[in-house]
């Protein structure tokens, strides 16, 4: 999973959240009941967000971590971990969003 790859549907997720939030918006006659029906939403980009941010980290990281090595050869069984614990929390998050 690329960084783009992991920005990209949030990005176009959030558009599409606001657009629903906005038509909601002036339906609703409760701004509680509003709330509590865009919070998890809302609640699960943070979550995703959050996500991407750990995993671009890992990534400078092991950029770093290669250029400051001693040997010249970059530990890649780092960023495979970083990738596999990425993709297995985006996939969850994604799929709980989704439906």
């Amino acid at each position: 999973m690329g960084i783009f790859n992991g920005v990209t549907p949030i990005i176009t997720d959030s558009i599409l959240l606001l657009h629903i939030v906005n038509d909601r918006l002036e339906h609703s006659k409760s701004p509680i009941r509003l709330a509590i029906t865009m919070a998890p939403p809302v609640l699960l980009k943070f979550g995703r967000l959050a996500n991407v941010a750990i995993y671009i980290a890992a990534c400078a990281d092991f950029v770093l971590g290669s250029v400051k090595s001693r040997d010249g050869v970059p530990d890649t069984d780092m960023l495979d971990a970083a990738q596999k614990r990425s993709m297995v929390i985006a996939s969850a998050f994604q799929a709980v969003d989704n439906s």
